[in-house]
């Protein structure tokens, strides 16, 4: 019989509590994102009563009733049929090309004062809108009021039924880029050999005289100061404001000496929290009629650039610009020339070990591969750069706007795509390219650009 043996088997010694089995790693706790958008709660107005306009009596009022109360999206047939509703009631002088109105209450050569609104607004669309009255305020209810700009289109009625001597427009497509004014400059640029000053009655709040407006001067500070002068009262004062964005007297800055925009009293703009003070903008009204216009200096010279009117040259990608680099030439070129000769400028920039130059085909520098010098782009600003070039160069915004989106609310990017403006945004892109590459970082500039386009 053969006996059998057993296979030794090895020795293990029971496992210790140090040599347990380490449980697995929890799940990496998402980043937290360094902006959470939380949309402001919608102002409750339901309780207050709506606005008639026809329950309104004075010229100023009855046209601010009946703008705020129509939703002008450029281009609808409610705004079509509210700019005839104007016409109508106006000693209308022209109506050009582009369907701006205009009526001309000049009676010499010494009356060189134009006056500017623009008769549409931001909403998506045509139709009604409500409007509720709170004691001495108008509030949206539901949409945007539309106060900009029918404020300012109140104000111009007001001051041609008071026959304040002066060149009134009504512009169309402010808020699609200036659609009417970059006509009028293109088309009809012989009709500003006779103006000295334009004023836009556009601005938000109570006190701003604007002085740079598209990243560049728009009127001389000796001209914005006595205008404050003259519309400063016990109750109400103004100062000079060099923070301006956009409106239509920016695409006259070098047809125009002085080129303004004026606060009217609204605020919240282009949002469903958008309000109008009436009390202050019946002030204003009675100011405007008394102010003698032609009498206020007349200083700049549109002709002669300062050191930041470049700017202007790159938010103005139509139209007209003088040249930057020999200015006492007043040669002139579109403003897409414009922003190729400030962009070969930047691409004098050279890497610390290679003296290629930035490369200007619209591709992205990979920082991995370069050694740059720390005055040049990385990787983010790189990307930035890239997308205000197709916004500025090629009126494609669509880079940009992911950017920011992608920026603002990494969760969620597409969901803040659709908070962002398009046209507010093309009001900022100069000043951001302008921020980017005199040492702004990225970051800043994104919010910047998310604070300013957001709706």
């Amino acid at each position: 019989m053969t006996k059998t043996t057993t296979p030794e088997r090895p020795y293990v010694l029971a496992p210790t509590t140090l040599d347990a089995v380490k449980p697995p790693a929890a799940a990496p706790t998402p980043a937290t994102p360094k902006y959470t958008y939380v949309p402001p709660p919608k102002p409750d107005v339901s309780h207050l009563p709506l606005l008639d306009p026809n329950d309104c009596t004075s010229t100023l009022m009855r046209t601010l009733g009946r703008a705020c109360t129509l939703k002008r999206d450029y281009g609808t047939q409610t705004e079509a049929k509210f700019v005839a509703w104007l016409a109508n009631r106006l000693p209308v002088s022209l109506i050009d090309g582009a369907g701006n109105v205009h009526v001309d209450l000049r009676t010499t050569n010494a009356h060189r004062t134009m006056f500017t609104c623009h008769t549409d607004t931001v909403h998506n669309g045509g139709g009604a809108n409500d409007v509720r009255i709170d004691g001495n305020f108008w509030r949206a209810d539901g949409a945007a009021l539309g106060a900009d700009d029918g404020a300012g289109i109140a104000l111009l009625c007001h001051m041609i039924e008071a026959g304040v001597p002066a060149y009134y427009v009504f512009f169309r497509g402010e808020e699609r880029g200036g659609i009417g004014s970059k006509w009028l400059a293109e088309e009809m640029p012989a009709l500003f050999a006779s103006i000295d000053r334009a004023v836009a009655f556009d601005r938000a709040d109570y006190y701003d005289v604007i002085t740079h407006q598209s990243g560049g001067r728009c009127c001389s500070d000796e001209f914005a100061q006595a205008l404050c002068d003259a519309l400063g009262t016990g109750e109400d004062w103004f100062l000079p404001c060099d923070g301006g964005v956009y409106t239509d007297t920016a695409e006259f800055t070098d047809l125009v000496p002085e080129c303004t925009n004026v606060s009217v009293g609204y605020k919240h703009q282009h949002g469903d929290r958008e309000e109008q003070d009436i009390e202050f903008l019946q002030r204003l009204a009675a100011l405007a009629v008394a102010v003698d216009w032609d009498a206020l200096p007349t200083k700049r010279d549109p002709k002669v650039y300062e050191r930041d009117d470049w700017r202007s040259a790159i938010g103005k990608y139509s139209g007209t610009q003088y040249s930057l680099a020999s200015p006492s030439k007043y040669a002139k070129y579109d403003g897409k020339s414009a922003y190729k000769d400030w962009r070969d400028q930047r691409d004098a920039y050279e890497y610390e070990d290679d003296d290629s130059q930035w490369p200007n085909n619209g591709t992205t520098l990979d920082a991995d591969d370069l050694d740059l010098n720390d005055e040049l782009l990385n990787e983010l600003e790189c990307e930035l750069s890239d997308a205000l070039e197709a916004a500025i160069h090629d009126n494609n915004f669509s880079h940009l706007l992911d950017l920011v989106a992608k920026h603002a609310m990494p969760d969620d990017p597409d969901w803040m795509r659709h908070k962002l403006s398009k046209v507010r945004m093309s009001h900022m892109v100069a000043r951001a390219y302008d921020d980017l590459f005199n040492g702004v970082a990225a970051t800043d500039v994104l919010d910047d650009l998310m604070y300013g386009s957001e709706v």
